[in-house]
């Protein structure tokens, strides 16, 4: 049934059913049959009370089609950015050391650029810096490094990083590389002594389409207990949109 007769069903047979009662109901009433006339009238007033029913019913629902249609909007939208994230590029980065650590000699890292998505990252750009800190009791737990000030600190790369049209893709697969190289040799001398660690952190920026999309990262390297290297994330700063 379409909405036109739902409208008649709704509005008009009622009204017209109730007239035709309550007629009948005055007509016996000055006709001396009272009895009559009261059932009658009880009938119209049947059919009143539907169509008033009716229509509130039709109001309710016409009140709540918008908030029902927005409600499927905002679900077919949920569904379209989950695709659209399924498809796009991501990128993503890690770091690795290259050679040995020496006294008199630079350190040399790579942060190995891999796109994990499945579009192409577009007009690729990156800012980075690296950075000394005294050795902290805990590396997993160390807010005079890992403060809510630095994490700013960092976010702030993507302005650094914003991606240009023309500049390199990156393809899903692909791994290109940035390197980093820190030559202080007094500062190296305090990372083989275990009381400084060196700090990478920065942004990397790229288009999946048309959207712009930033990746931060923020890594660390230092001497651990055994005399080793750890190079790993950092417990802030690493984040993508």
């Amino acid at each position: 049934m379409n909405r036109t007769t739902m409208d008649f069903s709704n509005l008009w047979l009622p009204l017209i059913g109730g007239g035709i009662f309550i007629a009948i109901a005055i007509s016996a009433w000055f006709a001396d049959k009272k009895v009559t006339a009261i059932w009658f009238g009880f009938a119209g007033g049947i059919c009143l009370l539907l169509l008033l029913a009716l229509q509130i019913q039709q109001y309710v629902v016409e009140a709540d089609a918008p908030e029902s249609l927005s409600r499927e909007a905002a679900a077919e939208r949920i569904v379209a950015i989950a695709q659209a994230r399924a498809q796009r590029a991501w990128l993503s980065a890690r770091p690795q050391l290259i050679g040995k650590i020496e006294i008199g000699m630079p350190v040399d890292i790579e942060l190995v650029i891999e796109n994990v998505g499945k579009e192409p990252a577009t007009g690729v750009n990156h800012h980075g810096v690296t950075m000394m800190f005294d050795m902290p009791a805990q590396i997993g737990y160390a807010p005079e490094i890992w403060s809510s000030q630095f994490v700013q600190v960092i976010r702030l790369e993507s302005d650094l990083a914003v991606p240009t049209k023309g500049r390199m893709s990156i393809f899903p697969g692909q791994k290109p590389t940035l390197q980093v190289r820190w030559d202080n040799p007094k500062d190296i001398e305090a990372l083989i002594a275990a009381t400084k660690i060196l700090v990478i952190y920065g942004c990397l920026g790229y288009f999946t389409g048309d959207e712009p999309h930033f990746t931060w990262y923020c890594f660390f390297l230092m001497r651990d207990k055994r005399g080793g290297w750890s190079l790993g994330s950092a417990p802030i700063g690493n984040d993508a949109t």
